[in-house]
């Protein structure tokens, strides 16, 4: 993804309620300073690519209400995101929502 080498400090990346569709580039995995992903409220499909598991800084990713809700989702939540030790939030639809505690990580339904 280009903008990870244009902004190699890039922190924060917003595209919520975009209208977006497609795949999520697995070049997100290539920006690693990022801290929050939202890319909630667009029209994504397929997979959540692996490469996000890279992403060691990340605390906040939300993807909910895409084609990627537990409905369509394609294939399983990546086992590398627990690569991201300092995830605090990870939104999938309004379904399922994760959420780390200091003691233990825990899924929680909605």
């Amino acid at each position: 993804m280009d903008m990870c080498y244009a902004n190699p400090k890039l922190k924060e990346l917003n595209l919520s309620s975009n209208h977006l569709s497609g795949k999520i580039p697995t070049g997100l995995g290539q920006c690693l300073k990022l801290q929050v992903i939202s890319l909630a409220y667009n029209d994504f499909t397929g997979s959540i690519p692996s490469g996000i598991g890279n992403l060691v800084e990340l605390q906040r990713l939300s993807l909910q209400n895409n084609s990627l809700t537990v409905n369509n989702l394609e294939g399983e939540i990546p086992s590398n995101l627990s690569h991201c030790r300092e995830l605090r939030v990870l939104s999938l639809s309004s379904i399922i929502h994760w959420r780390h505690s200091t003691s233990h990580r825990e899924f929680i339904r909605s």
